[in-house]
């Protein structure tokens, strides 16, 4: 049972995942008695959090062309209508990575579709011209970026949020800044701190 509690902690916690157990077949055989796990808790930096929120509210209001890059990690923060709401008080152009396409609704104004090796033409300009790129929850892997990562957006500041760390050391290129933290309480600081201080 404690394998059990434990691999369901690990697969909730940081970036969601699958956990494997190999179980031998007489554990498999046995009756056990169980008790409800609790809720995981996640523990975030609240000073490190204001931190990267003022900096990313700053980069963002410098910026003449802006961009959001909206990944699948906005879905499993549960973060999608919050992040909606943060875009429409930003008002800045959002491109999708292939998983995050359905985090923004097709017909929204600010929604310019996905980009990469799959997406739409129009989109990839817009991050190529950007001057500074808000990555939230994408690995920005080879598929968005292509092989030569220097080429991708050369000009931009990359701010590029991400729970596992890990993806951060998959390095874009020397205009990254590697932000590690958890879209649950990221996003709704964004908004709240944009629409404080009037967007």
């Amino acid at each position: 049972i404690a394998a059990l509690n434990d691999a369901y902690r690990v697969c909730q916690e940081g970036r969601p995942g699958p956990v494997l157990l190999d179980i031998p077949m007489n554990v498999l055989r046995e009756d056990v008695t169980s008790s409800p796990n609790a809720d995981v808790a996640q523990s975030h930096n609240m000073e490190s959090l204001n931190s990267n929120v003022e900096m990313i509210i700053t980069h963002l209001r410098n910026a003449k062309r802006p961009v959001i890059i909206a990944g699948h990690g906005i879905d499993l923060s549960k973060q999608r209508k919050t992040f909606l709401r943060m875009v429409n008080v930003l008002k800045i152009p959002v491109v999708t990575s292939m998983l995050g396409v359905d985090t923004i609704p097709y017909e929204n104004p600010y929604n310019f579709n996905m980009i990469g090796a799959y997406g739409r033409r129009w989109s990839n300009y817009i991050v190529d011209y950007s001057d500074c790129i808000l990555s939230l929850g994408t690995r920005l892997d080879c598929r968005q970026t292509g092989v030569n990562r220097n080429a991708f957006a050369p000009n931009a500041k990359i701010l590029r949020v991400d729970i596992d760390e890990n993806e951060l050391k998959n390095y874009v290129h020397e205009g990254q800044i590697d932000i590690c933290a958890d879209l649950k309480y990221l996003i709704p600081k964004i908004l709240q701190d944009v629409d404080f201080t009037g967007g």
